[in-house]
């Protein structure tokens, strides 16, 4: 009788022949996805730059904006003041009628001193 020889790790013939499709479908199926993550990072990177620009030009508008805002406190505060300085010219003017009913009572009172005087 022959002696049954047990068969070493490393031959081939215990390896099932499935076991070699599935290992390379693996390498595919991690190639693909490794692509696919390639792809998508391109694609992040290029949506990036877009609102990269975007929001650069929204800056600039901003800018724009700002300017202009600033330009209209300046006109404002040009108007108010001269506005202000309306108010108190008018207030002179007030004063200045206020003052002369006064002067024109003394007006009346030498006016009647002077006919008191001519009658005389």
């Amino acid at each position: 009788m022959s002696q049954a020889q047990p068969k070493s790790p490393s031959d081939p013939a215990q390896v099932p022949p499935w076991l070699y499709r599935a290992i390379m479908s693996l390498y595919i199926l991690l190639t693909v996805a490794l692509l696919f993550c390639i792809i998508l990072s391109a694609l992040i990177l290029v949506k990036n730059s877009e609102m990269s620009k975007e929001v650069q030009n929204l800056k600039a508008e901003l800018w724009n904006v700002s300017a202009l805002i600033r330009e209209c406190e300046k006109t404002q505060k040009g108007g108010f003041h001269s506005v202000e300085e309306r108010i108190a010219e008018v207030r002179k003017k007030v004063e200045k009628l206020e003052t002369q009913p006064a002067e024109i009572n003394k007006i009346n009172t030498n006016i009647v001193k002077i006919l008191q005087a001519l009658e005389k």
